[in-house]
């Protein structure tokens, strides 16, 4: 048996599903140009059900290896990507670079939301700083996609923003199905899934 089921810890997704999950929804050459240890934490959230922590050192991949993950859920979005205000744009450019390669003509818009000024859209791609989560918690409750950047910002699960991520993916009705990956600098530590 497997050091979780000694433990009692039985991962939500075989491992057979979890492949013919990302076979079917990453297309060969998405799949040829992430790094087998890439493909392995993708691989690794989708054993999770889409519900991970991924704890990489800085400039692995984790961006991308959450990303492939949200798009294997793609039947599911709107997506709601939580970040940093100075990582939007970033963010912003790397679903512009990856998200057309997996889902083609079908890549749905993306909107970058800085300020409260600008509220969020209903469909396609949201990138919003913690700032704004914040303040829009009542319009995030629709988003079942969910990827939070730097989650350490977070801080505590009593502060407003980790109430803010908890009330979005249908966190007032828990559901078995929201999906949501986080990142967060390894600074030194074990990656999540080793």
């Amino acid at each position: 048996p497997s050091a979780q089921a000694t433990m009692g810890y039985e991962l939500p997704v075989s491992a057979s599903s979890a492949e013919a999950l990302l076979q079917e929804s990453l297309n060969a050459p998405l799949r040829e140009s992430l790094y087998p240890y890439q493909l392995d934490g993708v691989r690794f959230g989708l054993r999770h059900a889409g519900k991970f922590l991924l704890a990489d050192e800085m400039g692995l991949g984790k961006s991308i290896q959450a990303l492939c993950t949200a798009i294997c859920y793609y039947d599911e979005w709107p997506l709601l990507i939580v970040c940093p205000r100075q990582l939007c744009a970033g963010w912003r450019d790397e679903i512009r670079k990856w998200v057309p390669r997996a889902l083609g003509s079908n890549a749905p818009p993306v909107q970058v939301c800085e300020t409260l000024r600008e509220q969020p859209e209903r469909d396609g791609v949201v990138i919003m700083s913690f700032d704004c989560a914040t303040h829009w918690t009542d319009e995030l409750a629709r988003f079942r996609v969910i990827i939070v950047d730097e989650c350490h910002a977070l801080k505590t699960h009593t502060s407003q923003r980790a109430a803010s991520a908890a009330s979005s993916s249908s966190a007032k009705k828990p559901s078995a199905t929201s999906r949501s990956a986080v990142t967060l600098p390894a600074a030194g530590a074990q990656t999540a899934r080793r």
